[in-house]
C-alpha cells in the first residue's frame, strides 16, 4: 500500500446533487482556467440526462452546468429520480 494512502488523507470529500445516473468515472483535470474562478482543480461529470457538470475538485462547488438535450429530446432515464455524486 502506498505510504500516502491513510485515513487522514483518503476518504469522501463531498457529495453533489446531479440530475441523472452517472455510468462513467468523473474526469479530473488539475489546472483548468474557469472564467470568474481563476485556475482550479476540476471534476467533469456527465449524466444520462446529457448534462455536463464542472465542479471544484477540492470543495465540490459547482463551477458550471450545461444540459445538452435538444428541444423535444428526452433522457434515457426518469428525470423524477434524484442522484448524487460521491467523491472519495
Amino acid at each position: 500500500m502506498p505510504g500516502n494512502v491513510n485515513p487522514k488523507n483518503f476518504g469522501k470529500l463531498f457529495t453533489i446533487p446531479v440530475d441523472g445516473k452517472i455510468d462513467t468515472e468523473p474526469l479530473y483535470a488539475s489546472r483548468v482556467e474557469i472564467p470568474g474562478h481563476s485556475i482550479r482543480k476540476v471534476l467533469f461529470v456527465v449524466t444520462e440526462h446529457d448534462s455536463v457538470y464542472a465542479v471544484n475538485a477540492k470543495t465540490g462547488e459547482r463551477l458550471w452546468h450545461v444540459e445538452l438535450l435538444a428541444a423535444g429530446e428526452t433522457p434515457a432515464d426518469c428525470r423524477s429520480r434524484k442522484f448524487n455524486l460521491r467523491v472519495v
